[in-house]
């Protein structure tokens, strides 16, 4: 499998999300959490002795996942204030605000913090209708300092191998559901005090804008931002609503600064395909698609044809050990047909090898993109 380390892999990738040829299709697999588990419990397979995440990577005939690039870190100005403790296994988050304090607490399982697996959020910062003024601080006072020396380095310790993604997340709207009220208490606070939530996503927005600065003049390339799309949890009529103009803005922004946008589509895409071409996107990393959701790869091509990258395909369910490998290689060859000649395609997982993840599937991949990686063979 060492032959594969001669391809540059950037070039490819580069090829593929500016709508060109490529000769070879690139692979990239979140294995971060799968390599962390099986370092923690000592269940490396014996072939792997020893290795590091970027040389199982090679092993396996991958590209590099290149998911940890920074551009910037986050700050807050006085008179708002961040402390970040711990409690045993809780992880609480204090901002104080000149209109409120709001707390935030999330718990590690057992084995969680040690097998890399982040802690669960227990409780939302927002709890009230004045909690809405301390977050619009929050927001306001908000710096996104550059860190592109950071990113420099990163970027030359990833080299030919892959291609750096910058992970912004979620757009403000959607981060205030996430991270601070969740979804139940934000969507019913939107319905009945719109002007309430609303003002401070408006806050957020403001903030975010500083960021888009930042972005633009970074050395990056693909900037992820946007997340977790589903049609269930992000329904299109409410994506039209409060999703479209900001990422359609910020998209217009980076593309006149030679970036790619990337959002992050993990959920059931069926119902939202036309909105990621009204939004102008680029990419859809992870790409969910049957039998994990009802979305499939077909369906997405016929909508995004050569507008949008389609960065995944591969459901993590495929790989576990009860899965049969003839229906793993069955999936493959079929995605293949779908996306053939290779233009708009990176293989991907949906979302990321589980510490589940059977080695006996990952080793059928190998063998597999051996065989049929090459665009002009076969």
């Amino acid at each position: 499998m060492g032959g594969t380390r001669s391809i540059d892999w950037r070039e490819q990738i580069e090829l593929i999300i500016d709508g060109r040829q490529p000769r070879y299709l690139p692979a990239v697999f979140r294995m971060s959490r799968w390599y962390k588990a099986r370092i923690h419990r000592n269940s490396l397979p014996a072939e792997l002795a020893g290795m590091s995440l970027a040389q199982i990577e090679d092993y396996l005939g991958l590209a590099r996942s290149a998911r940890y690039a920074k551009i910037c870190r986050i700050e807050f100005r006085p008179p708002v204030e961040k402390l970040l403790y711990r409690d045993g296994d809780l992880v609480v988050t204090e901002y104080r605000t000149p209109r409120g304090d709001l707390r935030r607490i999330a718990r590690f399982g057992p084995g969680d913090e040690t097998s890399g697996i982040d802690p669960t959020l227990i409780e939302y910062p927002v709890k009230s209708w004045k909690d809405y003024a301390a977050l619009a601080e929050v927001f306001r006072h908000m710096e996104f300092v550059p860190t592109y020396d950071e990113y420099n380095r990163y970027d030359r310790q990833i080299g030919r191998a892959g291609m750096p993604m910058v992970i912004i997340g979620a757009i403000p709207f959607h981060y205030v559901l996430q991270e601070w009220t969740g979804y139940e208490k934000g969507y019913l606070d939107l319905h009945d005090r719109p002007d309430v939530f609303l003002e401070a996503v408006e806050a957020g927005n403001q903030a975010y804008v500083r960021m888009w600065e930042v972005a633009a003049s970074s050395p990056a390339r693909l900037l992820l931002h946007g997340i977790n799309f589903d049609r269930q949890m992000t329904p299109p009529p409410l994506w039209r609503q409060h999703w479209l103009d900001y990422l359609s803005r910020f998209t217009r922004e980076m593309h006149l600064h030679g970036k790619k946008v990337v959002f992050h589509a993990d959920g059931d895409m069926s119902g939202l395909l036309e909105l990621m071409l009204e939004a102008d996107l680029d990419v859809a990393d992870c790409f969910a698609c049957h039998p994990l959701v009802p979305c499939t790869v077909a369906q997405a091509r016929e909508v995004w044809k050569d507008r949008i990258t389609i960065w995944g395909g591969l459901p993590s369910t495929l790989l576990e050990p009860g899965a049969p490998i003839d229906a793993l290689l069955a999936h493959l060859d079929d995605l293949r047909k779908t996306v053939h000649p290779g233009k708009r395609f990176i293989l991907g997982l949906t979302d990321m090898a589980m510490p589940t993840t059977s080695w006996d599937h990952l080793l059928a991949v190998r063998d597999w993109l051996a065989q049929h990686r090459d665009w002009l063979v076969g």
